[in-house]
């Protein structure tokens, strides 16, 4: 399969290829990663810009982004996976199913800013079902260092979803 170019409409000096390389009039542009993992380019019109090689590709290949879009994403998931058949403009509540489906999004224990373990979510609310009061949320939330609000968003669910007792054998 051949490489193919494409102007990339908002930065017309720039070409998209079908690789995923971005190139200036004169060369191919070395790509370098963010820090959310992502590949980006250095290009320049009246100063410096590092901008994300996905949205430089999705834009070349599938235009502009529309009004409705919030992001480029990846439809696999990989994030340096740059081709335009991998790639499409998308909503952000789109975009976050996608992630939940790749097992890419950072959850729970796994989120950087997590105060709580999977098991400590599950010991909140199984102290709390043995005895659902009041005084029960305020010794949890004194044990755990967080305020009520914190521990009753827990034990209603409304927080930390995604974590479930282990099903028991039969």
């Amino acid at each position: 399969m051949t490489e193919t170019w494409r102007q990339i409409p908002s930065w017309p000096m720039y070409d998209a290829s079908s690789a995923g390389n971005i190139r200036s009039r004169q060369r191919i542009l070395v790509q370098r990663y963010d820090d959310d993992g992502y590949q980006t380019v250095v290009l320049y019109r009246g100063g410096r810009f590092t901008c994300r090689v996905n949205i430089l590709v999705c834009e070349a290949f599938h235009g502009l982004k529309p009004a409705w879009a919030a992001h480029a994403a990846h439809n696999n998931g990989i994030k340096t996976a740059n081709r335009p058949e991998n790639l499409r403009w998308s909503t952000a509540l789109s975009n976050a199913a996608d992630m939940l489906k790749h097992g890419t999004r950072y959850q729970g224990e796994d989120h950087w800013a997590a105060t709580f373990t999977d098991s400590q979510i599950l010991t909140v609310r199984a102290q709390y079902a043995a005895v659902p009061t009041p005084e029960t949320v305020a010794r949890l939330a004194d044990a755990f260092d967080v305020s009520m609000d914190t521990i009753r968003n827990i034990i209603a669910k409304r927080t930390w979803k995604h974590v479930k007792p282990p099903r028991r054998r039969r």
